[in-house]
């Protein structure tokens, strides 16, 4: 879900970043969405638009205070903020039309698990996400 500026964004909203690469060298990214951070606020970081990321190479994951920052590879178009509930709760919803994925379709617990591969924090034991999405099948609706 799409948030309409950094006041609306709660702990665990993206921010996606658009821009234009320096170089001329540099491969395109769809949408021109060239970065991306977690937003942590004063809830879990050090000030009202504290994020975590990683901006500059080889850097590790870092808590910044501000969303906002000067890149040296990119040039800066924009900023969008969204939400990740949907995507939580298990709806997948495409914002951004040049990404196309398989948009409707409901996903399983599997899928979060395979998402980033062995190394995504979905991935922590792709055989229980298995046995949930086998629990989700076997639920009849009915109330316990």
């Amino acid at each position: 879900m799409r948030k309409s500026s950094v006041s609306e964004l709660e702990p665990g909203d993206l921010v996606f970043y658009y821009g234009k690469y320096y170089s001329p060298t540099a491969k395109p990214q769809p949408g021109d969405v060239v970065h991306v951070e977690v937003f942590l606020g004063d809830e879990l970081g050090t000030g009202p638009e504290s994020v975590i990321g990683s901006r500059f190479g080889k850097e590790r994951v870092t808590l910044y205070d501000s969303y906002q920052f000067v890149s040296k590879k990119w040039e800066l178009l924009g900023y969008e903020f969204a939400s990740i509930d949907t995507w939580l709760d298990g709806t997948l919803q495409n914002f951004n039309e040049e990404r196309t994925w398989a948009a409707g379709r409901p996903v399983s617990a599997s899928d979060h698990a395979r998402a980033g591969g062995k190394y995504s924090l979905f991935a922590a034991d792709a055989q229980n996400a298995d046995d949930c999405d086998a629990d989700v099948a076997a639920d009849d609706g009915a109330d316990d």
